[in-house]
């Protein structure tokens, strides 16, 4: 059973969905609900193409909801790492307050990883762009294909950076 859930407001984002099908020449086969809380952005057991990763990154990145996500999981898609950070990215870049992430099953690797990084821990980027509030609570990494520098990675950046936010880590 495929589950494909935006939880929030969904009308522009797709219409942009079904605009970016269109242009990659896919059928979209997502069923979307609208229907739980509105910040919440969860895609459970959906395998995706590259067309439709595509898909989703672009409808996500042109479309900017009035209802801030904070929840993003990503379970079991066969999503690879620049996927991953491409949907991080355009998603969540600067725009919203994201404060929990959990990906599993999926591949996570340095470029995901140098992304949460960029996105969360730099410290001097986020002064810039991200207020206090958008600060990561919660990352949940699991069941991954992964390499131990990535995972080494992230933790040493979790270290040497003010992550005092982050509430819960769980990498198994």
């Amino acid at each position: 059973m495929l589950n494909f859930y935006l939880v929030g407001e969904t009308k522009d984002w797709y219409i942009e969905y079904l605009k970016e099908c269109d242009k990659q020449r896919i059928l979209p086969l997502a069923e979307i609900a609208t229907k739980g809380m509105k910040s919440e952005y969860h895609l459970f057991n959906y395998q995706m193409s590259e067309g439709l990763a595509f898909a989703l990154t672009k409808s996500l990145a042109s479309t900017i909801t009035e209802e801030k996500l904070q929840s993003l999981a990503l379970v079991d898609n066969g999503l690879i790492d620049y996927q991953i950070s491409e949907i991080l990215d355009s998603a969540f870049g600067g725009r919203h307050p994201l404060k929990s992430i959990s990906i599993s099953k999926n591949e996570f690797g340095p470029l995901t990883t140098g992304k949460l990084i960029d996105l969360f821990l730099d410290e001097e980027k986020c002064q810039k762009v991200l207020p206090i509030e958008y600060a990561l609570e919660e990352l949940r990494i699991s069941l991954c294909k992964t390499s131990i520098n990535s995972i080494n990675n992230l933790l040493k950046a979790f270290a040497s950076r003010n992550s005092h936010q982050l509430k819960t880590l769980i990498l198994s």
